[in-house]
């Protein structure tokens, strides 16, 4: 018996939009969404009016769903932060606070290098 191969799932146009003007919306903590709605893609005139597009089904299921994770997180950090060493929990911070400045866009971390590396590096980028 022959299989069927299986579709690859496309997102929508629309969902590709949606999920990239709602990072933008997170990262700029809800400031000036019209902003982020025409960065994501969307028309001036549906980026004049915001609310349409934070009261469409489709991100109000994403709100909600970002919602109940952040309110499970923070209620079992309740239960374990008294017994939790005191590593743990500095890991714990330093963890979210990396991941909060990758969603952002930002370095997590600094490097610096040598004269003699960056020398290294720009011959190789010209060597190629």
């Amino acid at each position: 018996m022959k299989r069927k191969p299986i579709k690859k799932i496309i997102p929508s146009k629309n969902a590709v939009k949606r999920e990239k003007a709602l990072s933008r919306i997170i990262e700029n903590k809800g400031k000036d969404k019209g902003k982020c709605l025409l960065e994501a893609g969307y028309s001036n005139n549906y980026a004049i009016n915001p609310s349409d597009f934070m009261n469409t089904l489709a991100v109000r299921k994403e709100l909600n769903f970002l919602q109940y994770e952040t309110d499970r997180i923070k209620e079992r950090l309740e239960k374990t932060r008294n017994r939790a060493k005191y590593k743990e929990l500095t890991d714990s911070y330093i963890g979210f606070k990396k991941l909060g400045q990758l969603m952002g866009g930002n370095p997590t971390e600094r490097l610096t290098i040598t004269a003699e590396e960056r020398q290294a590096v720009d011959e190789a980028f010209k060597a190629n």
